[in-house]
């Protein structure tokens, strides 16, 4: 159903209508290795994003949630209640300032939700 990767570290995750998400790498021959994966409580995710710096994962839910990983070792951080239907679309912002960086949900509700999250201690990127 999605994907996101990461070219400087080779890495990408991928959701599905399954309870998980899957981390994987691209080895030398770009062939996909499965790294691990995080059961999730409910089923289907419709986007993923990974912010800018490389620190978070944002996952848009069928459960109406946005659920925000660490991304390193997909450690769940926050999740995100807001909407009334499935959340379509997630995408972070890339303020130069970071602690003005913003992420942003769109769901089928037709409404977007705004969030500033994990940007106290944000270092200059």
């Amino acid at each position: 159903m999605c994907l996101t990767f990461n070219p400087g570290s080779l890495r990408g995750v991928s959701g599905s209508c399954e309870k998980q998400l899957s981390s994987w790498m691209l080895d030398g021959q770009n062939h996909i290795q499965l790294q691990d994966y995080v059961t999730l409580v409910n089923p289907g995710v419709s986007q993923l994003c990974v912010r800018g710096d490389g620190r978070l994962l944002a996952s848009a839910g069928w459960d109406h949630r946005v659920r925000v990983f660490g991304w390193k070792k997909l450690r769940p951080l926050a999740v995100l209640q807001y909407h009334t239907d499935m959340v379509l679309s997630v995408a972070f912002s890339d303020h130069q300032e970071p602690r003005q960086r913003l992420l942003a949900a769109g769901s089928k509700d037709q409404r977007v939700s705004l969030w500033s999250i994990y940007n106290q201690n944000a270092d200059t990127c």
